[in-house]
Formats: structure tokens, sequence, C-alpha cells
């Protein structure tokens, strides 16, 4: 339509699979082991030398135990990951041709870690949650191009190819993958009369964490730990509620997104500072 000609097409197959296996320990344990491929297929990038890239794929395996406890009270799930990318599909922002570029290039990674998740029904009014996550990613092979001299990128710069300077980023952590991260959750309900008095207590905590593909050490979010608070009352009936809380409440300026223009200047968004209020729900 419209004078339109298809001059690139992609064509892509491929066999996707799932093997697993579970042993039944007892009533209130398993183990569990799994093999996974995924596949997502190629496509066209007509701005790059060449067009097409290839389709993505990764092997994923787990292996994992989920539990109970203490008459049931206590919850108690670990699993342990490693996923292997093949030709990972990445989007980036480049200079080419000395004007702003979105491009996509295929990479290798591979991201291993440990999982654990807790759950603990402490008293009838009290409840715990703990999750876990220990993290290890590292691109294994990807390359970024910009025009020579243009290039901001965390990343040993290389050859000049067609009047494009290559980066070797192998090597550089993924992005929004902190090595750790834990949140703690606590509940209590307080009876008072015909009424319950809930309070509920966040702490997030995360490492330091790539937000960019930049790779650059301005792009870098800090590590952080934010405390949210909330106490909700609520009838009997559960016909409404009010609640106040309180939002980081130990006043974390967190870098969510990031990124640097072609003329120089970085820019960043972060999150709100302190935050409190009261919200009121009704059932009609």
């Amino acid at each position: 339509p419209g004078g339109l000609n298809l001059v690139n097409t992609v064509d892509d197959d491929e066999v996707t699979y799932r093997f697993g296996v579970e042993w039944d320990v007892g009533d209130d344990s398993l183990f569990y082991a799994g093999f996974e491929r995924g596949y997502r297929a190629g496509g066209v990038d007509s701005s790059q030398v060449v067009p097409t890239y290839p389709p993505e794929v990764i092997d994923a395996y787990t292996i994992g135990s989920k539990n109970r406890f203490l008459d049931n009270s206590l919850q108690l799930n670990i699993e342990a990951f490693y996923w292997d990318y093949t030709d990972q599909q990445i989007n980036y922002f480049a200079t080419i041709n000395g004007g702003p570029e979105f491009r996509t290039v295929n990479a290798d990674s591979t991201i291993q870690g440990l999982d654990i998740d807790l759950l603990w029904a402490m008293s009838e009014d009290t409840t715990i949650g703990v999750k876990a996550q220990f993290l290890d990613s590292t691109f294994d092979r990807l390359e970024l191009v910009s025009d020579v001299g243009t290039g901001r990128y965390g990343c040993t710069a290389g050859a000049v190819n067609g009047g494009l300077e290559t980066f070797d980023c192998a090597g550089q952590n993924l992005v929004y993958a902190p090595d750790l991260a834990l949140d703690l959750n606590v509940s209590h309900v307080m009876n008072i009369g015909n009424f319950d008095l809930v309070g509920i207590l966040d702490v997030i905590h995360r490492s330091e964490q790539n937000i960019d593909k930049t790779f650059l050490p301005e792009l870098e979010a800090d590590a952080y730990t934010q405390v949210n608070l909330e106490l909700m009352l609520i009838p009997v009936d559960g016909r409404w509620s009010v609640s106040a809380y309180g939002r980081n409440l130990t006043d974390e300026r967190i870098l969510t997104s990031a990124n640097v223009s072609r003329f120089g200047p970085f820019y960043g968004i972060y999150n709100p500072p302190p935050t409190y209020g009261v919200r009121f729900r009704a059932d009609f």
C-alpha cells in the first residue's frame, strides 16, 4: 500500500519444549527440577547494515523445593535457576549519521541465582513474609555501535568500521538486575471492639544496579533501603476502611530510570520523596 515494497523478510522456526520432574517427599514437602527452552522470533531493522536479526533462544534450568512446617504455619520455598541466553535481543539508543536512533543488537548473557520465599503465620494476628533473591547476571557478548566520538557508553571502545565506532560491553551486568534484593513484610491485626486495626510494615532493599544500557557510572542506581508503613481501621463487617500511610519513610532518593543525550547532558527520573496520606474505602 502507498507504493511501499517489502524488501526484507524473516522466516524463523524453532521447537520449544519443557521437561520437569517432581518428588513428593511427604505431605508437606516436595522437590522439583526442570529444563525449558524458550524462543522469540527474529525481526527486521532496516536502519542497520545487516537489516535482519536472528531469533532469541533461552535455555532455563531450575531446581527447587516447596515446604510447609509448624502445622502449616510456616511456608518456605527455595529455587535455584540458571538461564543461558543466545542471541538475546537488546534495544539501545545510539547516534547514527548524526541523528538519534534506536537499534536492535543480539547478545549472549548468563543469569543465575537463588530465590527464597518465606511466609510465617507467627500467631493468629501476626504474619511475617520475607523474600530474598541473590542474582548474578552478565552479558557474555554485547557490542554497541555509534558515530565516532558520540558513543556515550561505559564499555571498551574498539574498531571503527563504516564510520561507526564499536564498543565491547561484555562483562557488564544486565539492566535492573541487582545482586541482592530483599523484601520484608510484617502485618499485625489488633481487635478493638467491633473493629480491626491492621498495621503493615514493608522494608525493601536493593543493592546497586545498572538502569540504562549505556552502562555509565552516572547511570548506576545506588543501593537503598526503603520503609513503608500503613495503619488501617476496618469494621468487622468489612464494609469500609480508613487507612493512614507513609511511603519512603527513610527518604531514599532512588534513580529509577535515566539516559544520556547525544549532546552530552545526563537526565534521570527519581522516586517520590516521603509521602503521607489518608485513604477511605467503602463498598456499596
